[in-house]
């Protein structure tokens, strides 16, 4: 990954011919840029879809930005070995309101939540460095707070029932307390359920 003004520092370029040097690449789909100014290389395995996977470059851009993210939802649900339909892109929660990124036919959806950065975490591994995915417990409790970004209540019951065996009832504890109170009570319904 490289933002235009390091390309034009490392080249020597002027910026506006580091730009056009990228937009050739862009076009040769050797590159991609998720956002405007952050570019990422597109190695021959994901030429096809004309991006690198999200989980690969989320780290680095959301770094770029300043703002504190992990994978939730569906998106980390699926990451905890629930099998479910991956979504159409990749959830992202973080702290304030952000575009949705579309980078070939790679999508992330950015879900805003106050307090992201204080929400607990794991360190995933993927090819590229690791990504911050929330965890099982925050995922339960995320899940509760935004059914409308998981396919309804419905289909929160279904991901919690393939959750619930990862689920530690200290953790969960834990997590319901970064909640606001409808969250936690619907979550505890649901776990009844």
């Amino acid at each position: 990954h490289f933002t235009t003004e390091e390309a034009a520092e490392a080249l020597g370029l002027s910026e506006i011919a580091a730009r056009a040097a990228i937009r050739r690449l862009k076009q040769r789909g050797v590159i991609a840029a998720p956002m405007r100014g952050f570019h990422v290389l597109v190695s021959p395995e994901h030429r096809a879809a004309g991006c690198p996977p999200s989980d690969q470059f989320l780290p680095e851009l959301m770094a770029l930005v300043g703002a504190p993210y992990y994978i939730g939802l569906i998106s980390a649900a699926r990451r905890h070995g629930v099998g479910i339909d991956e979504p159409a892109a990749t959830q992202v929660i973080t702290h304030d309101n952000r575009p949705a990124i579309r980078c070939g036919a790679v999508g992330v959806t950015f879900i805003a939540k106050k307090n992201a950065g204080a929400v607990p975490v794991q360190q995933l591994s993927t090819p590229r460095g690791r990504v911050a995915v929330s965890t099982p417990e925050a995922t339960a409790v995320d899940l509760a707070a935004y059914p409308q970004h998981a396919g309804g209540l419905e289909n929160v019951g279904l991901v919690l029932v393939g959750l619930a065996d990862r689920l530690d009832p200290v953790k969960i504890v834990a997590a319901a307390a970064l909640a606001e109170m409808p969250w936690v009570q619907r979550l505890g319904y649901l776990l009844d359920r």
